[in-house]
């Protein structure tokens, strides 16, 4: 046998009598079982929210015809039933089609109020909602629409200050809706003065 295979072999040799070695002690210990805890955390708090749509007044105001007095008597019914059946939240719809209900410096009156988009229903239908959802205890989330811009057949009778109007450019017919497209950087910076 030649020195370098008997140098080959002598390593080997070593490295069997060593994994040998390992093997036979019972201080080898296995990775720990480690059980996991599926215990769900325990609640802090919860929301359960009551969304009230107002788009074509599907739940609030019931008709565009209403007198202010009359949608603010609504409002406070619905809120008053959300705060008895245990609700904590209100999740308001206060821009349906690039229109506000809310007093807006950008976009105009929704015409779900008074029946003509851009007249002013002389009060401010979000600033009431805040202050009678707080008096219940209950919170109250804006909910917008941020790209829906309306519908094609209402599009003669839309605000003179409606995006349509203004910045015609903007607006995308698809099929009988209008809206907002959210690739142009000129929509997205109108769509963040209006959450701002």
């Amino acid at each position: 046998m030649t020195p370098r295979r008997w140098l080959h072999t002598l390593g080997l040799v070593a490295a069997l009598a060593g994994l040998a070695a390992c093997s036979r002690g019972t201080d080898i210990t296995a990775p720990p079982i480690v059980t996991p805890d599926t215990t769900p955390p325990a609640l802090m708090r919860e929301m359960r929210g009551l969304w009230v749509a107002t788009v074509a007044n599907i739940d609030w105001p019931s008709r565009s015809t209403l007198t202010a007095d009359q949608q603010r008597s609504e409002l406070t019914s619905i809120l008053d039933r959300a705060a008895a059946a245990g609700f904590n939240a209100i999740i308001f719809h206060v821009r349906p089609s690039a229109d506000a209900v809310y007093r807006s410096s950008i976009e105009p009156w929704a015409s779900l109020l008074t029946g003509t988009q851009g007249t002013d229903p002389g009060y401010d239908p979000l600033a009431f909602a805040i202050e009678q959802a707080h008096q219940r205890g209950l919170q109250l989330h804006a909910w917008i629409n941020p790209f829906r811009a309306g519908n094609t057949a209402d599009s003669a009778r839309l605000a003179p200050t409606h995006v349509f109007k203004t910045r015609r450019d903007l607006v995308r017919v698809y099929g009988s809706q209008l809206w907002l497209d959210p690739g142009e950087s000129d929509v997205q910076d109108h769509v963040m003065r209006v959450v701002l």
